[in-house]
């Protein structure tokens, strides 16, 4: 029996993926793809590794490739957020029209079941790798059920590396891989509490380092690089990074140094490099010892959820973690390990203001911030926001497609939703411009780094960064403006730096400009300009 597993695309009409990977994974990588994503969804590669072997297994990611919906196959399951919902359904209907059995999952299902239960044959609600065998044995015997709800979570010492090898690998920044589920915390906005509940559940460090082993395996750990903790010796290192896509890595302090500790040892034995990144609160950089191991663990980036900067707006999201922060302290302590964060911040709280914006481009410009998320408060389906939105009749907008953290789709209370718009699009103006990233990026690379391109390698990956910039204007990706930017903003970082920071920064100024002009492009047509 063959299965299909789907990733649907982006919707056409809700503005650009800040994480698309067409312009930042070919420059990054210099390779010449058509389309490139950060990574694929962790769910689908995960139950493909839990799918009996006596399955023939597919999995397609329309981010990356096409879908033949005349492939010769007897089921479909497919996994979306929920602004992918629309391109999900519309996928179901194709293929349920050639008669093909289609199922749903992932977080929107589990707490839409009955909007999704009307384009789908079968809803899955939670975590489905304990169901799916169940379900799979069913249609076989013609007994798939309209739903199935998992009663407990599953254990994660049980299931098995996911099968990275049966997706389009080449064509992703990261590998997405996981080392706990859960969180004990309950912020008003987020789905996680709801979907994987608020108790942590891990895999061992062995596990972890099996995933990463199987990762190995493909092929794609290549390059060469020196390592500045071990006297500059040189060492293989891939050129896609690893994301532990946990909701808080360090939450367990005492597990996530051992887990640094097996993932240096690892590293240190078989001489090779990881580049990767999580997530963490802010605690993390405020912990030395932390930030020690993880930057000897090869981290390079930690998303934080600073949120606000307003402490009455922290209040009314639930997020009184980090209540009276130093995010300051917070940001230059690690940045002194050689790491940056990402500044997750969240514009439309019941306390912002009309300043909102301003404020918080001005501690992005006074602490040189490179690396920024700004996100328009989204009451997701399932969330507690949600719930107190509806309840006070501030739901403007249920099309699930403009739920994506760049469209205002509720009223905001200190000001209407096209001012609130309007602030995020000029917020990403002025934080995105390549020139204002660029200026940022030189109090990153002040701060010794942990992965370096050999000297004499320089000169060809200058040549080959450069020749990757042309294409992309050739493709229309990116104006020749920009190009004539990069020429001498990338001269001097790769050829005398040459930490492989600097082509990620570069990468990411050319992109972040693209997806600022992108926003600014759509705001008449968003719709909060329609509902003004």
């Amino acid at each position: 029996m063959k299965i299909l597993l789907i990733n649907p695309d982006n919707p056409k009409n809700s503005g650009r993926d800040l994480y698309l990977g067409d312009i930042i994974g070919s420059l990054y990588t210099f390779k010449n793809c058509r389309k490139m994503s950060f990574g694929i969804p962790l769910a689908l590669p995960t139950l493909a590794a839990v799918t009996p072997s006596y399955y023939n297994v597919e999995i397609i990611d329309e981010m990356v490739e096409d879908i033949d919906f005349d492939k010769d196959c007897d089921f479909v399951g497919i996994t979306a957020m929920t602004y992918k919902a629309p391109r999900a359904y519309e996928i179901a209907r194709e293929f349920r029209k050639r008669g093909v059995k289609v199922i749903m999952g992932g977080i929107h299902a589990s707490v839409a079941p009955d909007e999704v239960s009307k384009h789908v044959d079968c809803v899955v609600i939670g975590e489905a790798e304990d169901l799916w065998p169940k379900i799979l044995d069913d249609f076989k015997n013609n007994q798939l059920k309209p739903r199935y709800e998992a009663k407990e979570f599953p254990d994660l010492s049980k299931i098995p590396p996911p099968r990275h090898d049966l997706t389009k690998y080449k064509s992703y920044l990261f590998y997405f891989l996981q080392t706990k589920r859960g969180c004990p915390y309950s912020c008003e906005f987020c789905t996680v509490t709801e979907f994987n509940g608020k108790s942590l559940r891990v895999k061992s460090p062995d596990q972890v380092v099996e995933e990463i082993r199987e990762l190995f395996k493909l092929g794609s750990f290549s390059l060469s690089m020196q390592d500045s903790e071990d006297k500059g010796k040189s060492k293989n290192f891939s050129p896609i990074g690893i994301f532990f896509t946990d909701d808080n890595f360090a939450i367990n302090r005492d597990y996530a140094l051992e887990l640094c500790r097996r993932l240096k040892e690892f590293q240190d034995k078989d001489d090779v490099l990881m580049g990767w990144f999580t997530q963490a609160n802010y605690q993390v950089g405020l912990d030395d010892e932390m930030l020690t191991a993880l930057r000897a663990a090869g981290c390079r980036l930690l998303f934080i959820g600073f949120e606000s900067l307003n402490q009455e707006g922290l209040k009314s999201m639930n997020k009184t973690m980090n209540l009276s922060v130093n995010y300051a302290r917070c940001i230059k302590n690690i940045r002194k390990y050689g790491m940056e964060p990402v500044f997750s911040v969240i514009l439309g709280n019941d306390f912002d203001t009309v300043s909102v914006g301003e404020e918080i481009a001005q501690f992005i410009e006074e602490n040189k911030v490179l690396y920024v998320l700004p996100n328009i408060l989204t009451p997701y389906p399932g969330t507690a926001l949600r719930k107190r939105l509806q309840s006070q009749g501030r739901i403007v907008l249920d099309n699930p497609g403009f739920y994506n953290v760049r469209n205002v789709v509720f009223k905001p209370n200190l000001m209407s939703p096209i001012k609130l718009q309007e602030i995020y699009t000029d917020l990403c103006l002025r934080v995105f411009s390549f020139d204002k990233m660029i200026k940022r990026a030189r109090e990153c690379l002040r701060y010794k780094q942990r992965h370096y391109i050999p000297p004499l390698f320089r000169v060809f990956v200058l040549f080959l960064f450069y020749l990757t910039t042309m294409r992309l204007v050739f493709r229309k990706k990116i104006s020749l403006s920009i190009f004539l930017k990069v020429i001498p903003a990338a001269f001097a970082p790769i050829l005398f730096n040459g930490s492989i920071r600097v082509l990620d920064i570069l990468s990411g100024c050319v992109d972040h400009d693209d997806f600022a002009r992108s926003e600014a492009r759509r705001l008449p047509d968003s719709p909060a300009a329609q509902l003004s």
